[in-house]
This record gives structure tokens, C-alpha cells and sequence, in this order.
């Protein structure tokens, strides 16, 4: 199945994403069907769909397009008319008298060998279904019957049973869709650290017994996490959920394996959200998780960073060396590049056939960010490079290309990446004026108006690679060489900087005691008239030398590489149902604590999914493999049983919670109660699908 069904496409996965969702539908309305025969409850309909019926069958009946209740009324009526007719004693009654009883319409339904249940599939909402009861209706509290096997007439715990039975049989079809899964394997990113956010909560708490000393400082890639909080841990999504579901100051204690040490290492760390954004409140540990060493497999060579497609690189290939050592991980590629500062490295990539290619490839470094975020070295801030031009956009029409370096746009000359949004996001459809450096030269593009998106289809990003300045911060060390915008750093000490990797390398190989004053002696061009060169003496800080000397170093195009993924399989169907009770009981907790964090406004209402969403989401795993449809098609069931059992008026759990309070006050709940209840429950269901509705089209359309 996971060969075929890629083959299929979108259109076909998420045919059968909807197939999947329609079935989980079915065992939940199968489980009320099945439990309210099993009480001697009637059933009128069993409906999937919502609305109207395409067709419907009834024992006795056959098939029928639309319903069939109005015949089976009318053979009722046709019946009690000729009984009517031929028995005296029927004609004796008074009028009110002469209605069929529930107990002889249960025996006339059976004399004429038909079914009291009709079958039906709806159209208005395909993806829905439910089971009609008589003497119960969502939308009418007050549809009660005198009948003795209506839903009403059934002591509470019938009713309790046939309410908890959909939810239950989710909860079993969602562990069963787990269990077929991992027996055949589910690919997963194992709990290793990729890499860790500076500053984050992650990189700077220090391991339990090595407090204050430097080499224990944060987790590092390449760490392993055994346990969290003495759990044993499977995947590094396990990790992710219970760093965002964590209550208010609590901490993560876990178990560490790092390589080249005996023992492990205990680090406890408070999750906390991320600060360069403040939309985001989902609490994180601060990492990331791991990448693999192959590029990714389904991606095109156009798609491919230039530096990788330029040097031969293919889609799938592997880096196996780098100086002409083998690597197993990527967090040793990175440090291999890291340490090497900017200097360029020889990395070989291969693939399965044999085929390889060696090509240098170099780390940038991190900037470090004012209070406006915005990023520099030394307070210097490179131009923008144009990363990605996306296809048939505006930015694609007017001729942009990927390493345009940005000279122009609108009345901003040489801006910063965060200039060059503000300016696109005010131009409120106006054509702005657009010119850039390629290949040593200044090309005027076309005047150009974003698209109706308000967007012109390209991704910019900082200049490391140029020597080229867009912005100096004010009082910084370089601020008394008043650069303009478009000024070039020619060289430190009189050795040439080709881009910022060689600027940082060039500086921190310059420092003396970086506990005293370091004068160094910078060259320049500014972007005037004649290109008017010079060059400065400027002194950087004990302070600026300490902060430069431990810049953070990274590969800067890390995204050309898949995640790192591990299978969680199991042959053994005992241990793959561990495994499935193990996800059916995580998940759960997950949807749980996910709805109280919502209220206590520690995850964000954007971290929702809804209807949208989830078929998004749903279709783009179907056509990963069957496997992944499976284990996503288990984690809804899941999610259907337990939002069916909130206790919101109108669903299952809401339902409970009326039988229970009957339990305790000895009667039932009044029908005004109820309806003003039932409103309620709608007005919340009918909030949370325009609210998850607008985020969900927002993120498809890139809002």
C-alpha cells in the first residue's frame, strides 16, 4: 500500500482520507446502534451523512432513493385502516382511543415484515452520521415518547451505556488502527536534540551536579533523551507534546546519553514559549529535531539550495564524508563545519548507486538580535538576498532570480529582510520600482505590484555571503565608519573580507587579552560618488570581544536535508498492541490537557485544527504511505471519542453529564434546562469551527 498509494496522488489520498473519516464516523454511530439493541431501545434511523437522504434501505422495504419513511408511515396507516374496518370492537372506541399503541405498532411493523430502523446515507454534511432514538433528539430536549423502549422511558444506566458506546468503540478502532500500524512500522523522529534555540530554556540550564560549568551548560546535539520525568520516551513528538503541555512553572526532568560520557545526565528544565515571537505561546524546551544526512529524496533539483544543485548535488544523495572522514549524523557534519569558523570544508554526498560528488561548503554566523530584533554583527546588518522566487508570482514575472541581491525596492535602497516585508506590506497594491545586483551589476526590474495576497512571491533572507552593509546600529563598533547603505567592509588588518563568515574570522583572529581594549583596523567602501574608500581604527570592548568570540556558527541551508526518522514497529502483535494502548492513552491525555492549557491561555488558540485543517494535514500524511494514513486515521478516532465526550451540551459527554445529574437529584433535568443548554452547546460548536476555520484558511493561504 505505501507503494501505491503516492502513485494516486492528492486527489487519491484524500479520497481515502475521507473513506477513512467516514468510516470512524460509522463504528461511532455503530457503537449507540449496537448498544441500544442490546437494551431493547428502538432505533428510527441509523444516518450517515447529515441532511436530506440520497437513499436509504428498510428490511421489508429494499432500497429507495431518498427516505423511506413516508411509505412506512403510509403501510401503517393502510394497515390500522383495514383492522380498523374489520373489528368491531376497534370501531367501539372513542377517537382519542383509536391511536395505535406503541406495543401494536411494534406488532403490526413486524406482521407486515418490516424493519422499525431505516438505513440512510445524507448529503447536505457527507462527513457525519447519527443514530436516531426514539424519545431522543439533540435539537428537540423536549421529543419525548410514552413508548417503553424510548430512549426517555430507559432507566439511566441504559442510557448511559448506549450514550458512552460510540466513544468506546472509537477508543477500540483507533487502538486497532494503532496496533495494524506499528506492526508494520511507523517512521518517527527519535528523541535526539537537533539543535537547540540560543537562549532557550534547552541551552542554558546547566545538568543536575555540574551547575555553572561550561562543558555541561544546555543539551547539545546529538544527545539522546532516555526518559523523561523516569518515563521511558519513544519519539521525539512524544517530547514536543509534553514540553507544550506542561502546567505553570513546571519543569521536565530528563535523562541524557551523550557520547563520549559513562554515564547519563539529568538536566531539569521549565519549558517556556519562544521570545523572538510573541504570537507564539506553545511552550517548547528550545530544540529541534534531528536531520538526517540525506537531501530530501522528493525534492526536484531546482528546488535545491544553489550551492548544493551548483556543485552536482542530486535529490536522495547522502553526505558520507566530510575532510575525508565518514560522518553517521548530522549534528557531526554541523560541528565539523562549525569549527572550521566560515573556512570552506569538503563534503562528499553519494547516493545508493555509487555515484558521488565533493563540493566545499561553509558555515555562517549567527547574528545576535537588538530589542527589535534585528540582526548584525558588531552592529553591522547585511543587504537582502532573494532565497526562493516562488512560481507564477509577481517577483517570477518581473524577471527576480534566486542570489538577487535587493539594491531597490520602493524608495528603500539596500534594505534589511525586515525592510523589505515592511515595504511590500505597504504597498497596498501599488507597482513598486525594484532593481538588483546580480553577477556584479545593477539590473532595474519592472515596476511591480504584490499580488492580491499582498505578496510578491519571493523569500528574502540576510546577505552573508556579500560584504555588502544595509544597516549600522548606533553606538556599536563600526558605527564611527558612518556607512550608508550599499557600503562594502573591505578588509580587516589589511586582509580581504569577502563576506561576513570572513569578517567574524577576521576580527576574533585579531583580538589580544579580550579582558582589555582591542583596537583593529577596518577598510571600506562607502556607497557614494566614486565609491570613496578609507579606512578606521576601531576598538571593540572587552564586553563586544567576549560576545564576538563566542559567536554560534551554522550551516546555513540545513532545510536541503530530510528529518532524521526512526521505525517504531513490532512484529509481535502483543508488543505492537502495547505500543497501540500506549499512543491511545497519550493521545488522549493530549487532547485533554491540550483544552485545559487552551483556558489557562497557554497554548494558543492558532494551534488549532479544525475541519480544513485536518483534511489538509490528513491528505499530506495519506500520501506519505498507508502505514501513516493508518496511525493518522487511530489519532483521529481518538480525538472524535474524546471531544464526543466533553461535557458540552449536545455531544455525548454533555449528555452524560445530564444523566448524572439526574442520578443525583432523583429526576430528570427540566426540558427548559435543557434547551437553554443545548443552545449554549451549539453556539460553542458553531464558535470553535469559524474560529478554527479562519486560522486553518489563513495557514493554507499563507496568511
Amino acid at each position: 500500500m505505501d507503494q501505491i498509494l503516492p502513485f494516486f496522488g492528492s486527489m487519491g489520498a484524500l479520497s481515502l482520507l475521507i473513506c477513512g473519516f467516514c468510516l470512524l464516523i460509522f463504528v461511532h454511530e455503530l457503537g449507540h446502534f449496537l448498544a441500544a439493541k442490546m437494551v431493547d431501545m428502538k432505533v428510527t434511523q441509523f444516518a450517515l451523512g447529515i441532511g436530506p437522504a440520497i437513499f436509504s434501505w428498510r428490511k421489508g422495504m429494499g432500497f429507495r432513493w431518498g427516505s423511506t419513511e413516508t411509505e412506512f408511515q403510509e403501510k401503517l396507516n393502510a394497515y390500522f385502516a383495514a383492522r380498523e374496518k374489520n373489528q368491531i370492537e376497534f370501531k367501539e372506541k372513542t377517537a382519542a382511543d383509536r391511536k395505535p399503541s406503541p406495543a401494536e405498532v411494534d406488532q403490526a411493523t413486524r406482521e407486515l415484515g418490516m424493519g422499525e430502523t431505516e438505513y440512510r446515507v445524507n448529503w447536505v454534511v457527507p462527513m457525519g452520521g447519527y443514530v436516531k432514538l426514539l424519545g431522543q433528539e439533540d435539537l428537540k430536549p423536549d421529543a419525548v415518547s410514552d413508548d417503553a423502549r424510548s430512549f426517555n422511558r430507559k432507566p439511566a444506566w441504559a442510557r448511559a451505556v448506549v450514550l458512552s458506546a460510540g466513544v468506546v468503540m472509537n477508543i477500540i478502532f483507533g487502538m486497532l488502527f494503532f496496533i495494524v500500524a506499528f506492526m508494520a512500522g511507523v517512521a518517527f523522529p527519535p528523541a535526539v536534540v537537533g539543535d537547540t534555540l540560543p537562549g532557550g530554556p534547552a541551552a542554558t540550564t546547566f545538568a543536575t551536579g555540574h551547575d555553572k560549568d561550561p562543558a555541561f551548560e544546555g543539551l547539545q546535539p546529538g544527545d539522546r533523551v532516555l526518559r523523561v520525568n523516569d518515563e521511558p520516551i519513544t519519539d521525539f513528538t512524544e517530547l514536543a507534546m509534553l514540553s507544550a503541555l506542561t502546567g505553570p512553572g513546571e519543569s521536565l526532568r530528563l535523562t541524557i546519553e551523550r557520547d563520549g560520557l559513562a554515564d547519563p545526565l539529568t538536566y531539569n528544565i521549565t519549558p517556556a514559549p519562544p521570545e523572538k515571537d510573541a504570537k507564539v505561546r506553545v511552550f517548547t524546551l528550545g530544540v529541534s529535531q534531528p536531520l538526517s544526512l540525506r537531501v530530501w529524496k522528493e525534492a526536484k533539483a531546482k528546488d535545491l539550495p544553489a550551492s548544493l544543485l551548483n556543485g552536482g548535488v542530486k535529490p536522495g544523495m547522502s553526505v558520507r564524508e566530510v575532510d575525508g572522514r565518514p560522518v553517521q549524523r548530522f549534528d557531526q557534519l554541523e560541528k565539523a563545519l562549525a569549527s572550521a569558523r566560515g573556512v570552506p570544508v569538503q563534503v562528499t554526498f553519494a547516493d545508493d548507486a555509487g555515484q558521488s560528488v565533493t563540493l566545499p561548503l561553509a558555515a555562517t554566523p549567527e547574528f545576535d538580535a537588538t530589542e527589535s530584533g534585528v540582526g548584525h554583527v558588531m552592529g553591522v546588518t547585511p543587504t537582502t538576498v532573494v532565497t526562493t522566487v516562488l512560481q507564477n508570482s509577481p517577483a517570477q514575472t518581473a524577471g527576480m532570480k534566486t542570489g538577487d541581491i535587493i539594491a531597490r525596492i520602493g524608495e528603500r535602497y539596500w534594505p534589511r529582510p525586515d525592510q523589505v516585508l515592511e515595504v511590500v506590506r505597504s504597498a497596498n497594491g501599488r507597482a513598486l520600482p525594484i532593481e538588483v545586483y546580480r553577477d556584479g551589476k545593477l539590473v532595474a526590474l519592472p515596476d511591480t505590484a504584490p499580488a492580491g495576497d499582498g505578496r510578491l512571491g519571493f523569500m528574502p533572507n540576510f546577505a552573508k555571503t556579500s560584504n555588502l552593509v544595509a544597516t549600522v546600529q548606533p553606538s556599536s563598533p563600526l558605527a564611527p565608519l558612518k556607512l550608508t547603505p550599499g557600503s562594502r567592509i573591505l578588509a580587516v588588518n589589511d586582509q580581504p573580507v569577502a563576506d561576513y563568515a570572513g569578517l567574524v574570522r577576521l576580527v576574533t583572529g585579531a583580538l589580544g587579552d579580550p579582558a582589555k581594549p582591542n583596537p583593529i583596523k577596518v577598510s571600506y567602501r562607502l556607497n557614494l560618488a566614486q565609491g570613496v574608500e578609507g579606512e578606521e581604527t576601531i576598538t571593540l570592548s572587552p564586553d563586544a570581544a567576549k560576545e564576538l568570540a563566542a559567536a554560534d556558527w551554522r550551516y546555513a541551508e540545513s532545510h536541503a536535508f530530510e528529518p532524521l526518522t526512526v521505525s517504531l514497529a513490532s512484529a509481535d502483535p502483543l508488543h505492537a498492541a502495547s505500543l497501540g494502548f500506549k499512543k491511545t492513552h497519550q493521545f488522549m491525555l493530549q487532547t485533554y490537557i491540550t483544552i485545559l492549557r487552551l483556558v489557562q491561555q497557554r497554548v494558543d488558540v492558532r494551534e488549532l485544527r479544525g475541519m480544513v485543517g485536518i483534511v489538509n494535514e490528513g491528505t499530506r500524511i495519506a500520501q506519505m504511505g498507508g502505514t501513516y494514513l493508518l496511525f493518522f486515521l487511530g489519532l483521529l478516532s481518538i480525538n472524535l471519542a474524546v471531544m464526543n465526550f466533553l461535557p458540552i451540551p449536545i455531544l455525548d459527554g454533555g449528555q452524560m453529564l445530564f444523566l448524572l445529574i439526574e442520578k443525583l437529584k432523583g429526576s430528570p433535568v427540566s426540558i427548559r434546562v435543557q434547551e437553554v443548554a443545548t443552545y449554549v452547546g451549539l453556539a460553542i460548536i458553531g464558535s470553535l469551527f469559524l474560529v478554527t476555520l479562519y486560522f486553518d484558511t489563513g495557514r493554507l493561504l499563507g496568511l
